[in-house]
């Protein structure tokens, strides 16, 4: 992937978490707003990639689309906190 495509990817990817039915559906699931967005920052540029590839896949518009997609983007904080690469969810990270 190119680095272009990829600053591309990110932005949109930042842009969607900025929506506020997405913040607060991020909120309800216990992620803060400037925590997902570092993360998403600090994704590597498949990452990213694979995050928008997947957002590209779900329905467009309504609440299905936007719940799948924070879902898409939850499941990916939750593994990479597993992994021990972020600590958002601190019962998993064992870090309060």
């Amino acid at each position: 992937i190119d680095a272009g495509k990829a600053q591309s990817e990110r932005v949109r990817v930042l842009a969607f978490l900025e929506r506020d039915d997405v913040r607060t559906q991020m909120l309800s699931l216990g992620i803060g707003n400037e925590e997902a967005k570092a993360r998403v920052a600090s994704l590597t540029d498949s990452e990213i990639s694979r995050v928008a590839a997947a957002m590209d896949q779900l329905p467009a518009g309504g609440d299905v689309g936007i719940v799948g997609a924070i879902l898409l983007i939850f499941v990916i904080l939750l593994f990479t906190d597993i992994l021990g690469l972020t600590h958002i969810f601190p019962a998993i990270s064992g870090k309060r």
